[in-house]
């Protein structure tokens, strides 16, 4: 679970696109797994049980990208992702 919000103003961001690839062990991208997810009107996503590992995630709205290597998910409980995406 996570929410994307504008880096100057916190402002949510809806309908972003977020993407997940999860990497190999030397932190190469692999094509195993690849997540999907949109964000609402309040700028939250939700990934529900991804496989255990580490992830590259990318997150795009409109003019603004972010990319964040090394990113654990899978663990048991909820693993929230924080996200402030700059201007572009």
């Amino acid at each position: 679970m996570g929410q994307v919000v504008t880096a100057e103003t916190a402002a949510p961001l809806p309908q972003a696109t977020i993407f997940l690839k999860r990497e190999a062990d030397s932190g190469e991208v692999t094509d195993t797994v690849g997540i999907t997810a949109i964000t609402d009107y309040q700028g939250v996503f939700s990934i529900e049980e991804p496989p255990a590992g580490l992830y590259w995630l990318k997150v795009y709205s409109r003019a603004r990208r972010l990319e964040v290597h090394g990113l654990e998910l899978g663990e048991p409980g909820i693993t929230m992702v924080p996200v402030r995406l700059p201007q572009g």
